[in-house]
């Protein structure tokens, strides 16, 4: 008998149709992958399971765990079954976190909720939870608070808490989606061994099929809040029945069709000079960091040390590395957004420091495009803020048409100027960021994880737009990513940093390919990958 079943279960809010008419089973000790893209209702089904749909919300009928119906059940009843024998790992580990509670304190209140037991018992399972998670107590002590820690540390504390009573199945959705590729590697493992030790059920959901292809027995795919396809991962995965998950396979080895920027846009940018559009000389960037006792000497901390690198015009440039090496430092450091202590950074042969007419020829997308922008101000307000440090203002109606010429070019309409930033979806936001950066007619655009939020055809829709622009407008890119395998397919060179310093750089296939420092061997071997079996299956498409 599984032991989870869905049956016809369809999920409505507010009379809009969100599930439709779901049935699948989880066996006990599975490994169950869900695929889809963003919307396509994997999340809401975690929920649905977990009882914790959102306000306004309709479900018919049938979830069976251990042949019980978890929502015919009171929810106290329900409450209990879903933190015994029933954990779930969020997304996003800070905000599944109470920053005002230690670490301790929070796998404790997870144990006592469930379990009679004392204090002094459930401060010694949390103790032991967090060291099976690979958290021992005398690195990292329960009086530790989440900002204390890193994001793999958090996601760690997260599983800690939704391991902690050995539950027969785990839901974890999207557990490693915003993690450099060693540490994701890491809490997979972490993931695999807990699964295996516990023999306990594991729903993963992920929009990486490499990732699930590596962990999953079989796999759900789902579009528009339906299962369109089910079964055995590799029978699923090698004859790609449904026409969605040929569209899944194809988008997630996607690479970009690039040309070479047209002349015009080059002229403009002055790029016939024979120096480098961007050219980082002997870069230092350091942090004050206080000292342990009352009378000791602040010591400083090198962030980024000693680095030397340059970007040409229209050239596409990868920069890879763990969190944590100083990849943000440096982008800020280019940006002119904090003070280096030595070093250069020159612009079209010209030192960022001499004034706003270089520092406009950059531009930067961020990796979080809601969180970068003021949700109260419309689109065209959005779009239309960089102008501000132009030398000479361009009029209402000069900066209106800039806006509706930059919106169409990034493939959207001209009356979405007038709408407010939550009214897209992931995708679409991305791209008015790409507008933003834009504006301004920059030489060079950095793209921070610019597309490691998106799923797998979001972000090929992305990337083909990025290779289209800088086509049309002769841009060069500086492409921070943890993703090798879209650092692989949309640059020519790579820079790979490790603690503030440049270990490797090259040609983007020959470093990847075959590295010959330890660090870049390390981040290649942990890049998950399509099995072959797989990858025969995308040659044919």
């Amino acid at each position: 008998m599984p032991l989870l079943t869905l049956n016809a279960v369809a999920v409505s809010i507010h009379d809009t149709a969100i599930l439709k008419n779901l049935n699948t089973t989880l066996d006990a000790g599975q490994v169950m992958g869900v695929i889809g893209e963003s919307g396509s209702g994997k999340s809401m089904m975690a929920l649905a399971i977990m009882g914790l749909l959102p306000q306004g919300s309709a479900l018919t009928g049938q979830i069976l765990f251990d042949d019980v119906a978890l929502n015919e059940l009171t929810e106290k009843a329900r409450c209990q079954i879903c933190g015994d024998d029933i954990g779930m790992v969020f997304q996003e580990p800070m905000t599944a976190l109470n920053p005002v509670h230690t670490i301790g304190q929070q796998v404790i209140e997870c144990i006592r909720l469930h379990q009679p037991i004392s204090r002094a018992a459930a401060t010694a399972l949390a103790s032991e939870t967090l060291s099976r998670c690979g958290l021992p107590s005398d690195q990292f002590p329960l009086s530790r608070y989440p900002h204390e820690l890193s994001g793999g540390q958090r996601q760690r504390v997260v599983i800690a808490m939704a391991v902690a009573l050995k539950p027969k199945l785990l839901i974890a959705d999207e557990p490693t989606t915003a993690l450099d590729v060693t540490t994701q590697a890491e809490i997979l493992d972490l993931l695999c061994s807990l699964q295996q030790e516990d023999d306990m059920a594991l729903m993963l959901i992920s929009h990486d099929l490499a990732v699930v292809a590596s962990m999953a027995d079989t796999v759900v795919v789902m579009k528009e809040g339906v299962i369109v396809e089910q079964g055995d991962i590799e029978p699923v995965f090698t004859q790609l029945e449904h026409p969605y998950t040929r569209a899944l396979f194809k988008a997630s080895d996607h690479t970009p069709p690039r040309t070479a920027p047209n002349h015009r846009a080059l002229v403009n940018h002055s790029a016939q000079s024979e120096s480098p559009l961007l050219e980082v000389k002997d870069l230092v960037v350091a942090y004050r960091v206080p000292g342990r006792g009352w009378f000791s000497r602040a010591n400083t901390f090198r962030a980024v040390d000693q680095m030397s690198f340059s970007v040409n015009a229209g050239e596409s440039v990868g920069l890879v590395g763990e969190s944590g090496c100083g990849k943000s430092t440096l982008t800020r450091a280019v940006l002119g957004l904090m003070p280096v202590a030595s070093g250069r950074i020159l612009i079209n042969g010209t030192h960022i420091d001499e004034g706003r007419h270089v520092l406009k020829q950059v531009q930067v997308v961020f990796q979080d495009p809601y969180g970068s922008f003021n949700p109260r101000h419309k689109v065209a307000r959005l779009i239309a803020e960089p102008l501000n440090v132009l030398e000479t203002q361009p009029t209402r109606r000069e900066r209106d048409r800039q806006v509706v010429s930059i919106l169409e070019d990034v493939g959207l309409l001209s009356s979405d100027a007038d709408k407010y930033i939550h009214e897209f979806s992931g995708g679409q936001r991305q791209r008015i960021a790409i507008a933003r950066a834009l504006i301004t007619r920059p030489a060079l655009i950095v793209l921070d994880e610019a597309v490691s939020a998106l799923d797998v055809s979001v972000r090929a829709t992305v990337l083909d737009l990025l290779a289209s622009l800088a086509t049309a407008y002769g841009l060069a890119y500086l492409f921070i990513s943890h993703d090798l395998s879209v650092v692989r397919n949309v640059t020519d060179r790579v820079l790979v940093m490790q603690s503030g310093q440049l270990v490797e750089q090259g040609d983007t296939q020959s470093v990847l390919d075959h590295p010959t420092h330890d660090y870049t061997q390390r981040l290649v071997a942990s890049v998950p990958r399509l099995p072959e079996y797989a990858h025969a299956a995308i040659d044919t498409l």
